[in-house]
């Protein structure tokens, strides 16, 4: 306002705005939404008159990740915005470390209609327009590779496992320690492959123009399950060790991702679907799924004995807690955690995972994995377990 002075034209509840940007009149002001308190992805626009008194809503048809700031077109008719292939996109260089293609979509406020007009390598955080068919936006592309630590006391020095301009991660062992499978975008979209630890020959297991990605390896060595989209939303696929056969697990219907497998041949996975959220457990032929823990939640794990399953839900950025219940009824255990991304030792009575510090620090080192421009350092605490036999 001309006198500095400033006032509230409309409150939200319970949500997150951001980007706001005026239309070309002044008579339209358009922001982000999010709903507060949820990881849900910023997929819907709020358009908003400077009184306050006209307010609506805009969804985003397209699924991805988080929408990138709008610009307006066709003489404030129309926005023009950006929004990553994967849900794991946070449309920005301190969180996005996937690496997924992205597309600019063209979307009519009246109608709700949209089209795309092209196609981005990278995903975009910002995007404007200078006159007719002029664009430009920015490129968030960053690498990410992938080196082995010894498990001891103070580990240092390690190795690499990989190099180059990919952003290589979540890497998970093979049964005989003898090679790792990750996700990597090396070849242009996001497969599955797999690096030898002895020789460092690296082999792709999985190719297709979806992105697949959070391997997980059967601890009998049979079974490759991961987290696709190449159906139209994320599923879960299995395949022979080597990527061959691939075939459809789960038919969630909108994001099933974090794919683990028990010995007696369940498969636990990780729903995002808004009507019913949680932990799932299905048969590798895809029958009998069922809900094992309800609410919002993530990365699970399953113990190797079988008896227990570990779970995350997020509570911040870089925060989540860790909570692990039985397997396969699903009964709470009594014990909490803050930490990111766990794991089961191999014993079964304890959990490697990942934690903050002091907002800048991590406990001991476990691996590292390099992300330029920063260097973020990912390390392990150990959480001792119930006797199973308890």
């Amino acid at each position: 306002m001309q006198d500095g002075a400033s006032r509230v034209i409309h409150e939200i509840e319970d949500a997150h705005l951001a980007s706001p940007s005026w239309s070309p009149d002044g008579r339209t002001i358009v922001l982000i939404s999010q709903v507060a308190g949820t990881v849900d992805i910023l997929h819907s626009f709020f358009l908003l008159s400077p009184d306050g008194r006209d307010f609506r809503e805009i969804k985003c048809p397209v699924p991805g990740g988080q929408l990138s700031s709008p610009t307006w077109a066709g003489g404030g008719q129309q926005l023009v915005y950006a929004v990553p292939e994967s849900p794991g996109e946070a449309g920005n260089l301190e969180t996005s470390n996937i690496g997924s293609a992205g597309h600019v979509l063209l979307q009519d406020i009246r109608s709700g209609s949209v089209r795309t007009l092209f196609s981005t390598q990278v995903p975009a955080s910002r995007i404007e327009i200078a006159g007719t068919g002029r664009v430009i936006f920015d490129s968030l592309t960053q690498r990410g590779n992938l080196r082995l630590f010894s498990n001891a006391p103070a580990p240092s020095g390690g190795r690499w496992l990989t190099h180059g301009n990919s952003i290589d991660r979540q890497p998970y062992f093979s049964p005989d320690g003898g090679s790792v499978i990750f996700s990597s975008s090396r070849a242009g979209d996001v497969d599955l492959w797999e690096v030898l630890l002895k020789t460092g020959a690296l082999r792709r297991l999985t190719d297709h123009p979806a992105l697949d990605w959070d391997p997980f390896i059967s601890s009998d060595n049979q079974h490759l399950v991961w987290s696709s989209n190449r159906s139209g939303h994320f599923e879960v696929w299995v395949a022979e060790t080597d990527g061959s056969s691939p075939r459809q697990v789960s038919h969630d219907g909108f994001d099933a991702e974090n794919p683990v497998l028990s010995r007696d041949g369940w498969v636990v996975y990780a729903s995002g679907q808004p009507q019913h959220p949680g932990i799932y457990k299905v048969r590798l032929d895809g029958g009998d799924t069922k809900l094992l823990v309800p609410g919002p939640a993530g990365w699970p794990d399953v113990s190797p004995d079988g008896k227990y399953v570990l779970y995350h839900t997020v509570s911040g950025a870089l925060q989540a807690k860790i909570s692990v219940v039985r397997f396969p009824e699903g009964t709470p255990v009594g014990f909490q955690a803050e930490g990111l991304r766990g794991r089961f030792s191999a014993d079964g009575h304890s959990i490697v995972y990942i934690r903050m510090e002091d907002g800048t620090s991590f406990n001991k080192i476990f691996y590292l994995a390099q992300v330029l421009p920063s260097v973020f350092l990912f390390l392990h605490r150990r959480i001792s377990l119930p006797n199973p036999s308890a």
